[in-house]
């Protein structure tokens, strides 16, 4: 798994390439970045599998469950549905209370994201994770490692409306499982020993939708910046990288308090501990697996690659005094076309390794870069 999301990455840049002067009918094609994107987003949409209309869920116990496998993490699904954000019995930050209401439905990671699965997606933190094991939720992670590390599996952070609907639902709960607290539910200061546990290791913490460990063990960062109530989409910006964010959820150093579904805390994006981990959403009908998603990648850029205008056509090249050079932007990017031609690759001038001299050809011209990339 490790290394799938850069390698679809390079797949898709090569096969803009391949595709630049068309397919099998000599049919010549350009295909910028925007184009390709575009093609990923039309393929999702016409070839994602759907899961079934949830409808607007108005009580918690209205709701069962529903897990899916992406590429080895467990997700549970959040249906549609209203709750009141916030709380009148705690600090300030937890007011004014004020109704959040999910017109899509969206999937949240069951568990917090473990040492194992990190490790497996290729996430890239600076501190090594204070406690180990396999299933122990990672740590030590700062909110651009933790954001990057959901952009690999093809999520995000959740927002913070989305990780407190999840842990109270439409009954605005106190606790994941309900309004009184039950010490053997979550792993917090008076029975965590100090340390984390492996995730789900409280099963009758479960929240309404199917989640673990939503109150302690690790605190969890969110995508949206900390804001006073009431919540608002601009706490969301993605271009702001020194303001505060927020945690969610308490751990296991916290007491009682910190461990109730409205509690807020917050730092800066660059923070990390021992008791600072996440989990990631995904978008209501990401129900593709990552193979899945790269067939489709594919697919649409070999569809987009026939809509596109036409460029001039290349004869085969004898000679560097036959052809003319020819220039193209692509979305900014100046690069310079290929023809098609024979060389001898090698030299019996040179050392060794450069030979023997060997005849190489090329069928179908290319695009390169006319300069080196610039910082």
């Amino acid at each position: 798994m490790t290394h799938k999301r850069f390698l679809a990455g390079l797949i898709i840049f090569t096969m803009s390439l391949s595709v630049a002067h068309g397919g099998g009918d000599n049919t010549p094609a350009t295909l910028t970045f925007d184009q390709a994107l575009s093609a990923q987003q039309s393929i999702d949409n016409a070839t994602t599998t759907q899961v079934a209309n949830t409808g607007v869920v108005t009580r918690n116990e209205d709701w069962t469950p529903q897990e899916q496998d992406f590429d080895g993490v467990m997700m549970v699904l959040v249906p549609a549905g209203c709750f009141d954000m916030g709380s009148t019995t705690g600090g300030n930050e937890e007011a004014p209370v004020h109704e959040q209401c999910f017109d899509t439905p969206f999937w949240i990671d069951k568990y917090e994201v473990t040492q194992a699965q990190f490790a497996e997606f290729g996430g890239q933190k600076a501190n090594a994770n204070y406690f180990i094991g396999d299933d122990l939720p990672v740590e030590q992670i700062t909110w651009f490692e933790a954001r990057d590390y959901c952009e690999l599996r093809g999520g995000r952070l959740p927002t913070e409306r989305e990780w407190e609907y999840v842990a109270r639902g439409p009954n605005n709960l106190i606790y994941p499982w309900g309004n009184d607290f039950v010490a053997d539910n979550v792993v917090y200061s008076a029975n965590s020993n100090s340390q984390t546990a492996n995730v789900g290791s409280r099963p009758e913490g479960v929240s309404w939708v199917g989640a673990l460990d939503m109150s302690g063990n690790v605190w969890e960062w969110v995508s949206s910046l900390y804001q006073p109530y009431p919540y608002d989409e601009t706490d969301e910006s993605v271009s702001d990288n020194t303001s505060l964010r927020v945690l969610r959820g308490g751990s296991w150093y916290n007491i009682l308090t910190g461990v109730r579904s409205v509690f807020r805390n917050w730092n800066t994006p660059t923070y990390w501990l021992n008791n600072v981990g996440l989990r990631c959403v995904r978008s209501h009908g990401s129900s593709l697996t990552f193979d899945q998603d790269l067939v489709a990648t594919q697919t649409a850029v070999a569809m987009q690659a026939t809509e596109v205008a036409d460029e001039p056509a290349t004869e085969h090249i004898t000679r560097n005094e036959d052809w003319t050079p020819q220039e193209q932007e692509f979305d900014g990017v100046t690069m310079v076309l290929v023809p098609a031609g024979c060389f001898m690759m090698g030299s019996t001038t040179g050392d060794s390794d450069e030979a023997p001299v060997h005849e190489q050809c090329f069928d179908t011209p290319f695009w390169i870069d006319k300069y080196e990339v610039t910082q």
